[in-house]
């Protein structure tokens, strides 16, 4: 995208609204503070992009479960990520180039629409946890366990080791791992995605790391 292309302002709100269109990948997880590019070619997405574009432009990113490729109609999970575009571009071909930036985490409720591209009913998924000592210490742990991993594997993890630089609360550290650290299956994003606490996001991405750890050793 270069500076002379349209763009869309970014808008950060803190509440999604009661409906938003949804967006369901087969390998993608979008959490809170995360910038996703996607490229925008198939036609009722690129509509869902234009719709958004008009209103609030918010909209869920949800991945696709297990075995999606042998079902006759994929079925995305029940919770995901929602976010707003922030950078937008209508290419020539009528495709878009465009930036989500995560704002929360949601769980669909109903779907409300299937045609030409899904809307549902979503309700907020809270992170429920204050930034506590015990908290903050947990969160060092698992911050610990990573530089090991990073020490032993140089390279790994150039952004992520930006990130570990600038945050400092243990909900963000959790949610930087979880999007940023690249030996995560997809599925094993999803299941942080999942979990309500961060005591407990931060509990299953150390034992993630432990495992990779042991492996390394």
């Amino acid at each position: 995208m270069s500076p002379e292309e349209p763009q869309f302002e970014f808008i950060d709100q803190s509440q999604p609204p009661r409906e938003i269109p949804i967006f369901p990948l087969p390998n993608v997880t979008l959490f809170p503070n995360m910038a996703l590019p996607l490229h925008i070619f198939e036609e009722r997405y690129k509509r869902m992009v234009h719709d958004c574009l008009q209103v609030d432009r918010y909209l869920g990113i949800f991945l696709l479960r297990q075995g999606w490729e042998h079902a006759p109609e994929p079925i995305p999970y029940d919770v995901g990520g929602f976010g707003q575009i922030a950078r937008a571009v209508k290419l020539p071909t009528g495709n878009f180039e465009i930036v989500v930036r995560g704002l929360g985490r949601v769980r669909v409720t109903s779907y409300i629409q299937e045609i030409p591209y899904r809307r549902a009913l979503v309700e907020l998924l809270e992170d429920e946890g204050d930034d506590s000592a015990e908290l903050r210490n947990q969160a060092a742990s698992m911050v610990e366990r990573l530089k090991k991993i990073l020490a032993l594997r140089p390279g790994l993890g150039a952004e992520l080791q930006t990130h570990l630089k600038l945050l400092a609360s243990p909900r963000d550290l959790a949610y930087a791992v979880a999007a940023h650290y690249p030996d995560l299956t997809i599925y094993e994003r999803q299941s942080i995605l999942e979990v309500r606490t961060v005591e407990m996001q931060l509990a299953r991405i150390t034992r993630l790391l432990n495992r990779d750890l042991a492996r390394l050793n």
